[in-house]
């Protein structure tokens, strides 16, 4: 396939209007991280929920076989299945079964503010830490600010982003602090302290 620049292009209304930006900002720092062609990268979505991440990626020119979901919850991993193209793997549960080392991008939108427990929370940081191959990318996409009007979800704050990962052995991590609503960060597997 051939490289090409990624575009979202905008819907109608303030909704659609967040999702394009959103999007946009995906496919920039995707860009920038994992380079311009998705096609052979192997990419790991946590918490997938409906799949929609995992669709944008196809439609960025990402192949379904290199695509893999996770999610806990049974329904919302069903309506993926339904909605997505044939050949995305799927799995129901932890990522205790992912093979370590065998993926280039580890994704997580929206996870880690739902995981309340700060062990678990950095229990799955090292586990999509584990999953990564040397030189692969993380990308964590979450709430920088609490909801007083919702209870079940908490922030990830810039220490989170800062300690996230860097119990993995020898690898480094490398992050960026993007949107005040936000945190997005990319970690780079590296295996060498000063890159």
């Amino acid at each position: 396939m051939a490289v090409r620049r990624w575009r979202a292009t905008p819907g109608t209304g303030p909704r659609s209007c967040s999702r394009w930006r959103r999007a946009r900002g995906f496919a920039e720092l995707l860009s920038c991280t994992v380079g311009p062609d998705l096609s052979g990268v192997q990419v790991l979505d946590v918490g997938c929920g409906t799949g929609g991440f995992l669709r944008q990626m196809i439609d960025w020119g990402a192949s379904p076989a290199n695509l893999t979901g996770t999610e806990l919850q049974t329904d919302r991993l069903d309506h993926a299945r339904r909605c997505t193209a044939h050949g995305v793997r799927w799995h129901l549960g932890t990522l205790d079964a992912v093979s370590p080392a065998s993926y280039d991008l580890v994704t997580a939108l929206t996870v880690f503010s739902s995981v309340l427990d700060p062990a678990l929370r950095r229990e799955l940081a090292t586990q999509m830490w584990r999953a990564l191959r040397p030189g692969g990318w993380c990308l964590v996409f979450d709430f920088r600010y609490d909801n007083p009007r919702n209870r079940n979800v908490r922030k990830v704050t810039r220490s989170d982003c800062k300690n996230g990962g860097r119990g993995a052995g020898s690898a480094t991590a490398a992050w960026c602090w993007r949107r005040q609503s936000t945190a997005c960060w990319p970690w780079r597997r590296t295996w060498c302290p000063n890159c």
